[in-house]
This record gives structure tokens, sequence and C-alpha cells, in this order.
């Protein structure tokens, strides 16, 4: 027995190219052909002459892109040249950083010249500064 099912759905093979042409998601073709997303993913894996439309228009909008994105290029279009090295010939900004600083890096003093009391007085003297908090400035004018 035959098998029977709703009847199958042609559509205009160019009205699907020019969609792919343009770059149409599979959810937009169906929404501008009338159809369920499903339908369309049902014919792109049967490979046939849907698939070769969508695909085929797919791959000529790009080429169409690309040339009109080289035309611009030629035309000597500054943000295109920039674009498409980046893109075709790996090209990326480079920032160039300068810095100067003003500090001086002395060696760290031998300690090994100093005797134990002196270390340990050292030791008390640097602990004293660490904790000191640094005093109220409006006193400082006062005491000039």
């Amino acid at each position: 027995m035959a098998k029977r099912g709703a009847k199958r759905k042609e559509f205009d093979l160019a009205t699907v190219e020019g969609l792919g042409r343009i770059q149409c998601t599979n959810n937009e073709v169906a929404a501008v052909l009338g159809i369920d997303p499903d339908t369309v993913y049902e014919r792109l894996k049967e490979k046939g002459d849907f698939y070769e439309a969508l695909e085929g228009g797919r791959n000529r909008g790009r080429a169409s892109l690309r040339r009109l994105q080289m035309r611009a290029a030629e035309e000597l279009n500054p943000t295109m040249l920039i674009w498409l090295g980046k893109q075709c010939l790996d090209q990326t900004d480079r920032l160039d950083l300068k810095a100067e600083s003003k500090i001086k890096l002395e060696a760290a003093p031998d300690l090994s010249v100093l005797s134990v009391e002196e270390l340990k007085a050292l030791k008390a003297m640097s602990a004293k500064v660490i904790e000191h908090k640094p005093a109220d400035t409006s006193n400082r004018a006062k005491l000039k």
C-alpha cells in the first residue's frame, strides 16, 4: 500500500536561493516561505534541490559581499583596509606604551656589618615607622 500523508510542498527555488544570498537564517527562510522551521531543517537534511538552492545562495552571497569589501578596500577606504587586514592577514592593533620612572632602585644595604644590638634597634625603629600614622597636617603649619 502506498504511503499517504500531506502533499509535499514545493518551493520556488529562485526565492529560496535569494533568501540564502541575503544570508537569511533557517527560521527567517521558514517565515518568508510560510512554513514551519522544522520543514526547512528536514529539507536541508535531504541534501536535494532545496539544500542546493539555499546553500548555493548563501555561498554566492558571501562571495558577493567579499567582492564589495575588496572593492571598497581598492578604493582606499581606510576602515575597510584595516578590517580586511585583521580578517585576512591576521593583523592586529598594537598599542605602544612607554613609561618613565624617576624611582632609583639601589641595592639593599648589607646588614651583615651590624651587630645584634644594632639589628634589634633597627627592627624596633622600623616597626615604629610602619605603625606610625601620618600626623594631622593642620598642626604642621603651626609648628613652622
